[in-house]
């Protein structure tokens, strides 16, 4: 945002943004509380799409709803957070996160994470291995979707 154009050139989302820049824990308030509306509508969305009963544990289904999760507040925060400088203009710039937190979910979970209260993230390899396909599926879904949008907008733009 150009702080040196006229007011009335500022668009709503503009004057809001400032606004919240000036009045930081409402800001933030705000950011917690679509965040965690967020992911009350991705769990509600996941573990109600009506799956084979071994796919409603949290292990199979993490994938699906942490690319979900991110795409969500990613698109909240780029577009409407941001500055009309910085906000997302193309499809490849909403997807370009995935790009990132896939692989390397994709580490945590093959390997798998303990939290402190021991509710673990199970590796892949101690999965039920009739199912253990759907979260490796899903990250290099979520992966390739972004890596072809990416590469694609690159070949456009190069025309």
């Amino acid at each position: 945002m150009n702080v040196n154009r006229n007011r009335n050139e500022w668009t709503w989302l503009d004057k809001v943004n400032t606004w919240l820049k000036s009045h930081g824990f409402l800001a933030w308030l705000l950011d917690f509380s679509v965040l965690m509306l967020f992911t009350m509508i991705t769990g509600t969305l996941v573990f109600q799409i009506p799956f084979l009963p071994s796919y409603l544990k949290g292990n199979y289904v993490f994938p699906l709803f942490i690319n979900i999760l991110v795409l969500l507040y990613y698109a909240y925060g780029s577009i409407l957070r941001e500055n009309s400088a910085k906000r997302v203009t193309s499809l490849r710039d909403l997807v370009n996160p995935l790009l990132y937190i896939n692989p390397m979910a994709l580490l945590f979970h093959y390997f798998g994470v303990r939290s402190r209260r021991h509710r673990p993230l199970l590796p892949l390899p101690t999965l039920d291995h009739r199912y253990v396909w759907f979260p490796i599926v899903t990250y290099i879904i979520f992966f390739l979707i972004a890596a072809v949008i990416t590469i694609a907008s690159k070949g456009s733009k190069k025309k």
